[in-house]
């Protein structure tokens, strides 16, 4: 999927804490986005990053479709 300006505002699937979608809509980015805090670990520190909530790999299933049996119904 290729984020532009006008589609980060449409795509329902992105979540609220999205660096792309904030700064469309006018928003500051989170403290703890690498931009702001110059520290990529600061989004692990913080509890944001999905590092070791990712249930299923592209390798573990037979169809793609299979991945909707993983995804999370509502942000973490």
């Amino acid at each position: 999927v290729g984020l532009t300006p006008q589609n980060v505002r449409t795509i329902s699937w992105l979540p609220s804490t999205c660096a792309y979608r904030l700064v469309a809509e006018g928003h500051d980015l989170y403290w703890w986005h690498r931009l702001v805090s110059g520290n990529a670990e600061t989004v692990h520190e913080a509890g944001i990053s999905m590092r070791g909530r990712v249930k299923a790999s592209e390798t573990d299933l037979a169809e793609p479709e299979d991945y909707f049996d993983y995804m999370l119904d509502d942000e973490p």
